[in-house]
């Protein structure tokens, strides 16, 4: 899937949110676009590569923290969580940003499980773990709550896996269905029972959907 087709699909979900289906969104969460993490991959690479910073645009990250993106969005003052859909080496997973316990969990669907491969994926969660401390502070976002301040200190991560076999991706193709898939189960506070089996019916639901609510928006 594109980063066009993961944002219609999140869109559809913040939309549900705030209309009669949004008492099955039971999870105090908001969501942004598959934009969100763009600034901070450009910031984190060329630090490390010890190439002169861009100026990185936090009025444009502000944004998301005001809840002014994407649209139907909320303002993280007002959740708990924030999900975000992350491309790392042409695979999507998501992170479940825990704004009270201050930590990243990252659902990755790939079936691998040894320690040497959800070292890479740390390693390629590195841009967000950085950059949101960042964000927040230079947002203001402590000075609206009244959670404990953070510092600048990158956030803690932990890679999950699901604990079936079943539910996990077995091609090369299907990570960005199995992401949307993980997302809305967040969203709704149920477990993760994702098959790859369903993938196909899945896809054409939610295609159907996401054309039914354009046409809708049409003037």
């Amino acid at each position: 899937m594109t980063s066009e087709h993961i944002d219609a699909c999140l869109s559809l979900f913040c939309k549900r949110m705030t209309g009669p289906k949004s008492k099955l969104y039971t999870t105090r969460a908001c969501m942004v676009d598959t934009i969100f993490s763009t600034p901070s991959v450009y910031y984190t690479q060329n630090f490390q590569q010890k190439m002169p910073k861009p100026k990185c645009k936090f009025d444009e990250l502000r944004g998301y923290v005001e809840g002014e993106r994407p649209t139907y969005a909320k303002k993280w003052k007002d959740v708990d969580f924030i999900i975000v859909p992350c491309n790392v080496g042409g695979h999507w997973v998501v992170a479940k940003i825990d704004l009270v316990r201050w930590t990243i969990k990252v659902v990755d669907e790939a079936i691998t499980s040894n320690a040497k491969d959800n070292g890479v994926r740390a390693g390629q969660m590195t841009p967000l773990t950085t950059m949101m401390p960042l964000i927040c502070h230079q947002a203001g976002y402590f000075n609206n709550i009244r959670r404990k301040r953070r510092d600048l200190t990158p956030m803690p991560l932990d890679i999950h896996l699901p604990k079936t076999k079943v539910h996990w991706q077995n091609d090369s193709v299907s990570c960005g269905m199995f992401m949307i898939g993980y997302i809305e189960h967040i969203l709704q506070s149920e477990k993760i029972r994702i098959k790859q089996n369903m993938i196909a019916k899945m896809r054409r639901q939610y295609a159907l959907e996401i054309f039914s609510n354009n046409w809708e928006s049409e003037p």
